[in-house]
């Protein structure tokens, strides 16, 4: 399943960081029509708070202008407010809330929408 999610490159993109030849952050996104969905980022515990992530989602933000996309979503845990913070430099907003999202915790998930335009 993996290998067909990073094969299919007509509508995901995935991303890595590397940094002495340890990836230290990722970036998955996949492209539906004109909208844009990340599907993950992380970085390299240790290595927070230092751009990585921030880097990420600017290149994919260039891609997916050159690409026409107008809108992007995610999901993200109502407790995590560093990458919260995140998204809402590039200009993400609370649209809604999906109940027990992710599955190992209940936790609740917000739902955020940006404009590329």
């Amino acid at each position: 399943m993996l290998i067909d999610e990073i094969s299919n490159v007509a509508s995901r993109r995935y991303t890595v960081a590397i940094e002495d030849k340890t990836i230290v952050g990722y970036l998955g996104v996949m492209y539906v029509m004109d909208e844009l969905h990340v599907n993950t980022i992380g970085t390299l515990p240790g290595h927070e708070g230092r751009g990585i992530a921030t880097s990420l989602m600017t290149e994919a933000w260039g891609v997916a202008k050159e690409r026409g996309v107008q809108r992007a979503t995610l999901e993200v845990a109502v407790s995590n407010a560093r990458a919260q913070e995140l998204y809402f430099r590039f200009g993400f907003s609370p649209v809604g809330v999906r109940k027990n999202y992710y599955e190992r915790t209940n936790e609740d998930a917000l739902i955020l929408w940006a404009d590329l335009a």
